[in-house]
């Protein structure tokens, strides 16, 4: 029973999905805040690109992530539920620990067995 140390989000392949979220959401953040500063030095016209573009790549890795971490098998966004459900200090060890889909069971033992059987 090794897969038990292994989280759900792991075995399912979302923790890429997550990370990938949350490097998109730091670089659209990033350039957001560079944006006074290019405007700053009379770089009005890169200044609003950048803003603009980092406010869609925020945006979007943020609506992606919590509509796309979700069970495989339901559909429950896992992602979302963590940030409603759990407490601040809690949701992000909860997402990257838990081991079985609070909505209908899809379990770490579930999707190793999918994964066999698509080998």
């Amino acid at each position: 029973m090794g897969s038990q140390s292994t989280s759900l989000l792991a075995a399912t392949g979302r923790s890429g999905r997550l990370a990938s979220c949350v490097a998109a959401a730091v670089v659209g953040l990033v350039s957001v805040a560079v944006c006074p500063v290019l405007m700053s030095h009379d770089l009005s016209g890169w200044g609003v690109g950048l803003f603009v573009s980092g406010a869609l790549v925020l945006v979007v890795s943020v609506v992606y992530g919590l509509k796309r971490i979700a069970c495989p098998q339901c559909k429950m966004p896992w992602l979302q539920y963590a940030l409603s459900e759990k407490g601040v200090g809690e949701w992000l060890s909860w997402l990257t620990t838990f081991t079985e889909c609070p909505q209908c069971r899809y379990s770490v033992e579930d999707a190793a067995n999918s994964s066999q059987g698509h080998s």
